[in-house]
């Protein structure tokens, strides 16, 4: 028994002498291929780097394994072979090393020389990103956001979200900008920006010019939703940076700058003046700025330029031509302000002028294209652009022959219409008190029983205005002030329930509200607005058309004439024809007033109303004698020149 322990342990000292000198073996090859393959003390040779690199792997050193396999992946000193790459990488990542492993991810996540995979661009990042690898970590993060996005599985959403904050962690620049960029979107208010702004400067400081401009931008836009004053100085000198460091969008943000806020004059950047079609235009730094942009291929540039230069000249020949290159390339302000500028050209027509040659040189297809130049930048957030559809299709139908659908013309309306049913309208603004006031002192007012600070305090909290977004303590806060019988406090709760403005809409607790609503003596506003919502709530939740029309009579009998009420009555008697012609002279009525929401309403109802009837062949004293002059007003003779829909093109692009 002793004579075979004394052998176990001169055997199991071999084993780990021979452990040793195979390491110090490998390392000394190793060390030898490094030599080679830099000329360190010896030429370089990079054939007898890579056969020494060979005699270490074959006996499986990891570093060797992996620059065998960078030297396939990229052809050097041997023939360019994926498949060995991944190889000899696959060796290495299985001995541990986290750089192999991502460089396989990589491989399959970007289908380099093989075709894509992303099951096995997952196993080898997560190999990797388990060994504490930032790149791969914030690599997997992106590719369970892409899995997550088409598949809508909910674990690849929770993966993409673990593994994103685990590459912040290790302080990989990219995951910072990504995470600061989702937290601004969450939109909850200063403290979760103020991270977002934390972030941003960490990747920044690692030289990532994307979160410079990030900065820029969290100075001058973020902000101002939470009523936080921007910070012109800094949001310049971030963009201005990422601007020098060749960021594209930020030398556009530094020209919006310059262009909007002018009067600062913060950047003193000379440009020359340039000269077109024999007029000199003067180059102040916001032109200057777009110009520089235009020529690196920036389409909103490009717009902002042209705009500038039609602005001086509306027949400039280059701003026409950076309008044209930037609608070409789908900027959609550039599509819309060009159709404009084809309507305005048909103008003489459509107006019903030039008689002996109507309708020479329109043709349908002139139509059809401005109506996909249209289509395209509503569906790209231009909302003016349905209203300006209708109207071309409006003018082609009155002047006759062109085959409109009237019907079409009524569903370009109605999406230009936010709420049909005026579900989100009120009469009372939002209360004004305590706006300078901080949350400190709010708060203070509020425990001590006021009840208009207990009410604003909720409405910040709902609305995520100076504070983080929080429902729970907005509830909190219209709980304490129910009891106070203000009447505008609860105009504005019934309102806030009914809709679900910052809160859970609950019609039971805006009943509730409505209920104990006592009105005054003497009819107010606040009383107008309560029994217009009361009406809302009997129609479109209670199904109780009788009650309804008493609450929309109650809130427009009082000389003030809510227009809310009115148009719910108007869409009631619509439906009555006994009380039809009475409904017809009411929404002209609330047209003529000027488009706001009910204006807005009134437009899509006599529309929807012209359309039935003509489609029916029924009312057609009542259609041309009341309702298509009060659709020509507003539709039709159209107005708007090419010059003043460019004067008004920039005016409201930044927010």
């Amino acid at each position: 028994m002793e004579i075979l322990m004394i052998y176990g342990k001169i055997t199991g000292d071999d084993a780990a002498h021979n452990m040793i000198k195979n390491e110090q073996f490998m390392k000394q090859k190793y060390q030898e291929a490094v030599s080679y393959e830099y000329g360190v003390g010896v030429e370089i040779n990079i054939p007898k780097a890579i056969q020494t690199y060979e005699v270490a792997a074959l006996r499986g050193h990891p570093q060797s394994n992996l620059k065998l396999g960078m030297f396939y992946y990229h052809g050097h000193g041997v023939t360019q072979d994926i498949n060995k790459a991944i190889k000899y990488l696959g060796k290495a990542g299985g001995s541990g090393c986290a750089l192999s492993c991502f460089t396989i991810g990589w491989i399959y996540d970007e289908g380099i020389l093989i075709s894509k995979d992303e099951d096995k661009a997952e196993y080898w990042y997560t190999k990797s990103a388990e060994n504490g690898n930032g790149n791969a970590q914030y690599n997997l993060s992106q590719l369970c956001l892409k899995i997550s996005e088409k598949t809508a599985k909910k674990s690849y959403e929770k993966k993409y979200l673990e593994w994103l904050e685990l590459a912040v962690k290790n302080g990989h620049p990219l995951a910072q900008l990504k995470m600061g960029i989702n937290l601004v979107n969450r939109n909850e208010g200063p403290e979760i920006d103020v991270h977002a702004n934390q972030l941003f400067t960490l990747s920044a400081e690692q030289g990532n010019i994307d979160a410079l401009y990030q900065l820029g931008l969290m100075h001058l836009k973020s902000y101002k939703k939470y009523k936080i004053e921007r910070d012109l100085n800094m949001a310049f000198e971030f963009l201005n940076k990422a601007k020098d460091a060749g960021h594209i969008e930020a030398q556009v943000k530094v020209g919006d700058i310059c262009y909007y806020w002018f009067e600062f004059e913060l950047d003193k950047t000379k440009f020359e003046n340039v000269h077109i079609d024999g007029r000199e235009y003067e180059v102040g730094p916001d032109l200057g700025h777009y110009l520089e942009a235009a020529k690196k291929g920036n389409k909103e540039a490009k717009y902002k330029a042209g705009v500038i230069l039609l602005k001086k000249d509306a027949s400039c020949s280059n701003g026409l031509e950076m309008l044209a290159s930037a609608a070409y390339e789908g900027y959609p302000a550039a599509k819309y302000l060009l159709s404009i500028k084809e309507i305005c050209e048909l103008r003489p027509r459509l107006n019903g002028q030039d008689a002996s040659g109507l309708l020479a040189g329109i043709r349908l297809d002139d139509i059809e294209n401005i109506k996909r130049q249209l289509d395209y930048a509503f569906d790209n957030g231009i909302i003016d652009a349905n209203l300006q559809l209708a109207k071309l299709y409006w003018s082609c139908y009155r002047i006759g022959k062109l085959d409109i659908n009237l019907r079409e013309m009524s569903s370009l309306i109605e999406f230009w219409v936010s709420d049909y049913h005026l579900l989100k309208y009120t009469e009372i603004p939002y209360c004004t008190d305590f706006n300078g006031r901080s949350v400190d002192e709010l708060i203070s007012l509020a425990t001590s029983g006021d009840s208009k600070a207990q009410f604003v305090l909720g409405t910040r909290y709902a609305q995520g205005r100076t504070v983080s977004r929080n429902p729970e303590k907005a509830e909190f806060w219209y709980n304490q002030c129910l009891c106070s019988g203000d009447s505008e406090i609860l105009c504005r709760l019934a309102y806030i329930y009914h809709n679900g403005d910052g809160v859970n809409a609950d019609i039971n607790k805006c009943k509730a509200i409505m209920n104990s609503y006592n009105n005054s003596c003497l009819s107010s506003s606040y009383d107008d607005d309560i029994n217009y919502r009361r009406g809302c709530v009997a129609l479109h939740n209670d199904k109780d058309l009788e009650n309804a029309i008493k609450f929309f009579e109650l809130a427009s009998c009082n000389g003030r004439l809510h227009l809310g009420a009115e148009l719910k009555l108007a869409q009631i008697y619509l439906k009555d024809d006994r009380r039809y012609e009475e409904g017809i002279h009411m929404l002209i009525s609330i047209l003529n007033g000027g488009v706001g929401q009910p204006g807005e309403c009134s437009l899509l109802a006599l529309a929807k109303v012209y359309s039935k009837n003509k489609m029916n062949g029924i009312r057609e004293d009542i259609n041309e004698n009341l309702i298509a002059p009060a659709l020509d007003d507003v539709l039709g003779h159209y107005h708007m020149s090419f010059e003043s829909a460019v004067n008004h093109a920039l005016i409201y692009d930044i927010t």
